[in-house]
């Protein structure tokens, strides 16, 4: 009986070959940081390929749908992490990650750049954005702009030449409103447009900048004046993206509301999504009561790789990565040593806003809701002439 020799150089190289390939499976795992966000925040590209090409591990992104959903996620997969590095996490998230220790301790380096404000008392998580949430208004719709002069003719005929019993009927009013509390005037009815803060994280922040404003120890407590927008017929969407871009004038040409809440730096956002940057904003912030929203970065604890998680938080806070840092509704980076856009130099419309304490919001958070569910019942402030009005279409865009 022959036997067939396989020569040992063969068996050697077919044994190197099957090594070669496992290795290369197990080294792309390893080269690989995972990190995690939620739809909206947005990673500006071309530094993750810059961080990649410096220190050789690819970035895997993965996002969830809101930075609630982020928040439980982190939680949920405590044992067995599904990324290496948390990116978004908001006011309303942080405290739960902090005290379930789902972030591990880390300063990155230029932490010494970033808004001390937003710092934590401890490492673990890093800011990396902030948003300042305030009203925006259809300004065009308070104080119309001129007419060119070669088109006011059009505009304005002679009474003669006008159908008989016609008139012209006036712009819109002049009157522009200033603060919070304008929209409890007459002048101002059905106008303004928010949030539920029971369905969005922006109405939560609408509620904190009326306790800013009108603290319910004060004169005039927001518990009065949220009864007054009510009845002066405010509208509330279960979303953000329905009350901004379905029901303000600015954001929708079907939209029928010149009054809503966003950020101040929103109008700059719309302003770069026309083709030609206007001369004059459309839209306005009314600085009032605003309040800033930060947003956090960290390091997930149970990661297989906390240096190179580290590296990558480490590029979040630098400036080129903090320049295009941010979000579609107008956050602004950490940093506070970087210089403006061309088109934030231009416009101007950053306020200062005192930072909302995310240690200490949750439980805040409660409480407005539970005035919020009183308020717009009638049982607490004053009770509404009319019930409130809200918009019941349930928005299923992230």
């Amino acid at each position: 009986m022959s036997r067939t020799r396989v020569p040992l150089v063969a068996i050697m190289v077919s044994l190197a070959v099957l090594a070669s390939a496992c290795g290369t499976a197990r080294g792309s795992e390893a080269d690989t940081i995972r990190l995690v966000t939620y739809e909206g925040f947005r990673l500006p590209q071309d530094q993750l390929d810059a961080f990649t090409s410096r220190t050789g591990f690819r970035v895997s992104v993965t996002r969830e749908a809101s930075a609630s959903d982020l928040a439980q996620l982190l939680l949920r997969t405590r044992q067995d992490p599904v990324a290496d590095v948390v990116v978004g996490l908001g006011p309303l998230e942080v405290r739960q990650i902090v005290e379930q220790a789902a972030t591990e301790n880390y300063t990155p380096i230029g932490a010494d750049r970033l808004d001390p404000r937003l710092m934590l008392t401890e490492d673990v998580l890093t800011p990396v954005s902030v948003l300042d949430v305030c009203l925006n208004i259809d300004i065009d719709y308070y104080q119309p702009p001129e007419v060119v002069e070669e088109f006011e003719d059009d505009f304005n005929p002679p009474a003669e030449e006008l159908p008989e019993g016609a008139v012209i009927v006036n712009a819109p009013p002049s009157d522009t409103p200033t603060g919070i509390g304008d929209f409890t005037d007459p002048r101002f009815i059905d106008q303004l447009v928010v949030p539920d803060p029971n369905t969005d994280p922006m109405g939560v922040y609408f509620l904190a900048m009326l306790e800013n404003r009108y603290p319910l120890d004060g004169p005039e407590p927001w518990t009065d004046v949220l009864a007054g927008l009510v009845a002066n017929g405010m509208l509330v969407t279960p979303t953000w993206r329905e009350a901004y871009f379905e029901q303000f004038t600015e954001g929708s040409v079907e939209g029928t509301r010149t009054a809503v809440v966003a950020s101040d730096r929103m109008p700059v956002v719309t302003a770069r999504l026309r083709f030609r940057p206007p001369d004059r904003l459309e839209t306005q912030v009314i600085d009032d009561g605003c309040v800033a929203v930060p947003f956090y970065a960290g390091v997930i604890t149970g990661t297989h790789n906390r240096r190179a998680a580290g590296r990558l938080v480490d590029q979040i806070v630098t400036p080129e990565f903090q320049f295009d840092i941010g979000d579609d509704m107008g956050s602004w980076p950490a940093r506070f040593d970087l210089i403006d856009t061309e088109l934030d130099a231009r416009y101007q419309t950053r306020v200062e806003a005192d930072p909302l304490d995310p240690m200490t919001l949750p439980d805040r958070v409660d409480d407005w809701l539970e005035i919020w569910a009183g308020v717009l019942s009638g049982a607490i402030g004053t009770a509404p002439t009319q019930p409130p009005t809200t918009d019941q279409h349930t928005d299923t865009s992230p």
